[in-house]
């Protein structure tokens, strides 16, 4: 399935891809993780599949610190992957090597700042993703080892619930319907390919998306 393209993953999964997919995949890659590198090799592999793998990643690094070290090689052997690629093997992916640098200063991998500073100068990252490679020094060198983005591993019911929310009774009313009634979330979200709300006239997912 993640080896369709963009129009597949709108019409299947729309935003529930971008805000949960790395879910399973933490779940099902977690001992697997050499199969999630050899995925992100592909060639011509949607950018935001993609990115759904480097956040499993790095919420495995937060969820299993036994693995660590296995992520740290990961990473390390996909920027060298990247760097080394031509455009003529259909793997340069700017969006997702954004996506991808955004991921790495989360886990304050400072060892990799070599490599990605390699990747700038060859043109294979949308610094409008992820900034200058100064700023990802920058952010990479001053944070502290206290720094978190560990996410929640939620189960299927839980993302269920955060879709919806059970009606509450009505004052002096009673019906046997309302304590299993739920009603659907109605208020706007801002999707993935709509104009990123900053009104820099970018869409969404190739601007604010990852803040």
């Amino acid at each position: 399935m993640m080896q369709q393209d963009e129009e597949y993953m709108e019409d299947v999964f729309g935003d529930l891809f971008t805000e949960a997919g790395w879910i399973p995949l933490v779940k099902i890659g977690k001992n697997q993780l050499d199969a999630l590198l050899e995925y992100l090799k592909l060639p011509g592999t949607y950018s935001f599949f993609k990115s759904g793998v480097s956040d499993a990643l790095e919420q495995i690094w937060y969820h299993f610190p036994e693995k660590r070290a296995e992520i740290e090689t990961i990473f390390g052997e996909l920027l060298d992957y990247l760097h080394d690629s031509t455009p003529e093997e259909n793997v340069i992916d700017t969006l997702f090597n954004g996506l991808l640098i955004c991921n790495i200063p989360d886990l304050i991998l400072k060892q990799f700042i070599p490599q990605i500073e390699k990747m700038y100068k060859k043109d294979y990252v949308d610094s409008s993703i992820c900034g200058s490679f100064d700023e990802v020094k920058k952010k990479m060198l001053n944070r502290s080892q206290s720094f978190k983005w560990k996410r929640d591993l939620k189960d299927l019911q839980a993302i269920y619930d955060s879709f919806t929310t059970p009606l509450k009774p009505l004052p002096g009313v009673h019906s046997p319907l309302q304590s299993s009634q739920t009603v659907i979330h109605t208020s706007k979200k801002v999707g993935r390919n709509d104009p990123c709300p900053c009104g820099s006239g970018k869409k969404y997912k190739k601007c604010c998306l990852r803040k």
